[in-house]
């Protein structure tokens, strides 16, 4: 920035980081267009030749249109999310690679006032400064920073006007019967006409004979599981050309109005046009209008589905305030399921016997897929199907109780392997010798040259220096004073890391030789109870070849991490249906196996029955911990 603009008495100048680069500056200039419609595109190549005239115009600006111009198309400018190229020239920036930023308008930068406002003081932080050419704003002059939040203000404005623009163009194509989406629905092909209004579906007959076969199957009562494994032995394709269907793809399908003739609209909205996120709209809110391209399924059969469908589904009805809200039961309480995760990622179904009240623990995968035999005899291809068998109940009870015993039994020897595991940890990395006193004195120094630059500023005002020699000196203190402080940063470091180590080996320490004696379920029964495996178990990752991996819990501030989210918060659209658990980077702190011999005393205590047939390889059982 020119010296006019520059105050003593301002307390931004005073900073060593706001203290604005005389001389040449590096620059990064950022063009954007917010579409890929072709006017908007030549504006971006109208842009790009601005862009090189200006920068011919500034002699003190160093500037490479190869390396230096950022250009994005067809992104919005109301968030940081999705813009690549002006985040890493931000980066760049505060990196020190840069000393100005060039943009043509505030608009360009960034339409949300508060993230305008924010990152431009923060480039200030970092001595970088933001030229808005077209409105003449500085934004290291502070008589244009009132200017810069007004027209912040005035973009942010703009971007909520066009989005209500856009909303009601929307409404009007809606009643003036316009298809939405990108047309690839199983079924149709898309024929586009001159204008919108005249662009519709035709019938694609291969694909819309698999849509009459999908809601034929719904209609007669089989589940989607029987559907899909149908569409897959028979060859049936998706509206991509893939032969995998999934239960989600076919509940889509059962769900679309389109194929009776009827377009819904207001599935789900906008509700921010900055965040741009989308929340869903009730089912009652949803708009339905008539189209009059063909239809594949009649209006009585869609609707018939529905209820078929509708009728599969088992609610509960919970009480949520003032009013009763509809929700799916919650069945998974089971402290397996909510611990177990199969080699697949997928979670555990426990299903039960009518006969005897016996469970069995069921990967959902297996369940989607059905049993590597089923798969082998429809001749489906095994390498993303999970070969886990059934598992059960009694199985997992004994699995558990044989680790806790073995933790108990070999209690002494578990506690040494811990504590040296722990101390290998943290002892790892030296000490590093700093001290308080060697951070006081860094912090005393940094100041004296800070007060040296303060002085300099004066003299040069006074005359008493010239600005060549003002510049030298002040470069040679701002020098020692960024290695200063990062050498102070990396003891404050240090200092805070040993420290926090320090207490949370004390903490597990104690831990260990405290509480590290697990209560055994005494008489018949030899079960676990829920309480103790809640407690002490992270997770259990089940693995092929009868492997069971169990973590436990060994550091009393860490929380219990559960693999599994509860079934009343599961949100398919949120959270995925896959977790792999991974201990590569736990300890291992024991291991053993069980045989048949061992099985068999433990069903004959709890009068079940184990077959040999059924126990063909011995169970596999690790041990791991975190700290």
């Amino acid at each position: 920035m020119n010296a006019q603009y520059l105050n003593k008495h301002d307390a931004r100048n005073v900073s060593a980081k706001r203290n604005i680069k005389e001389g040449k500056r590096r620059v990064a200039i950022d063009v954007r267009v917010s579409t890929q419609h072709e006017m908007q595109m030549n504006a971006l190549d109208n842009q790009k030749q601005w862009v090189v005239k200006l920068a011919e115009e500034h002699e003190d600006w160093i500037f490479d249109p190869e390396k230096d111009l950022y250009v994005e198309e067809g992104i919005s400018g109301t968030s940081l999310k999705k813009r690549p190229q002006f985040t890493e020239m931000i980066r760049k920036a505060k990196a020190g690679e840069y000393d100005l930023i060039v943009v043509r308008e505030v608009s360009r930068f960034m339409r949300n006032a508060k993230l305008t406002l924010g990152l431009v003081d923060e480039l200030l932080n970092y001595g970088v400064e933001v030229y808005f050419v077209n409105d003449g704003i500085w934004s290291r002059n502070e008589g244009d920073y009132f200017k810069l939040t007004i027209m912040a203000q005035y973009a942010e404005q703009e971007s909520r006007k066009i989005s209500e623009r856009v909303f009601s163009g929307q409404a009007v194509a809606r009643e003036n019967g316009v298809l939405m989406g990108n047309g690839n629905i199983l079924g149709y092909d898309i024929v586009k006409g001159k204008k919108s209004h005249q662009t519709t579906y035709v019938i694609n007959p291969e694909q819309a004979e698999t849509v009459r076969i999908i809601y034929q199957m719904a209609l007669t009562g089989h589940g989607i599981k029987k559907i899909r494994h149908y569409l897959e032995d028979n060859g049936h394709k998706t509206a991509s050309g893939g032969t995998k269907w999934y239960d989600s793809t076919i509940e889509r399908i059962l769900r679309r109005s389109t194929y009776m003739g009827e377009m819904e609209h207001l599935q789900s909205v906008t509700e921010d046009p900055l965040t741009h996120e989308r929340c869903r709209v009730p089912k009652d809110k949803h708009i339905y209008i008539k189209m009059d391209f063909p239809k594949i399924i009649e209006p009585e059969v869609w609707h018939a589905v529905q209820k078929a469908v509708d009728s599969r589904v088992s609610y509960g009805l919970v009480k949520g305030g003032k009013e009763t809200v509809k929700r799916g039961k919650v069945r998974n309480k089971d402290i397996y399921c909510r611990k177990m995760r199969c080699g697949c990622g997928r979670r555990f179904r426990k299903d039960f016997e009518k006969r005897n009240g016996a469970a069995t623990y069921y990967c959902y995968q297996t369940v989607e897929d059905g049993s590597q035999q089923e798969r082998q005899k429809r001749s489906q291809i095994l390498n993303d199907n999970c070969i886990i068998r059934g598992i059960r109940d009694w199985k997992m009870d004994m699995v558990t109780v044989k680790v806790f015993e073995y933790l108990n039994c070999n209690v002494s020897e578990v506690r040494e392997n811990l504590l040296n595991v722990i101390s290998r940890a943290y002892t790892a990395e030296p000490h590093t010798g700093y001290c308080v006193e060697d951070i006081l004195t860094l912090e005393a120094e940094i100041k004296k040259l800070e007060a040296k630059n303060a002085r300099l500023l004066d003299f040069l005002e006074d005359g008493t220096i010239d600005r060549e020699d003002y510049r030298q000196r002040k470069e040679s203190n701002d020098l020692k004073i960024r290695e200063k402080e990062k050498l102070k940063k990396e003891m404050e470091s240090a200092e805070s890391g040993m420290d926090e180590k320090e207490k949370t080996l004390q903490s597990v320490r104690a831990f260990v030789k405290e509480t590290l004696e697990f209560p055994i379920a005494g008489g018949k029964e030899r079960k676990i109870p829920d309480v103790v495996v809640n407690t002490y178990v992270n997770s259990i990752n089940v693995c092929a070849g009868w492997v069971f991996e169990y973590n436990i819990r060994v550091n009393p501030d860490a929380e219990v991490d559960i693999p599994v989210v509860p079934d009343s918060e599961f949100n398919p659209q949120i959270h995925s249906a896959k977790k792999f658990l991974d201990n590569s980077g736990s300890a291992l702190i024991a291991g053993f196996t069980i045989s048949y011999e061992d099985a068999k005393e433990y069903a004959n205590r709890i009068g079940r029955k184990v077959r040999r047939v059924h126990f063909d390889n011995p169970i596999t059982v690790r041990i791991y911990a975190d700290l």
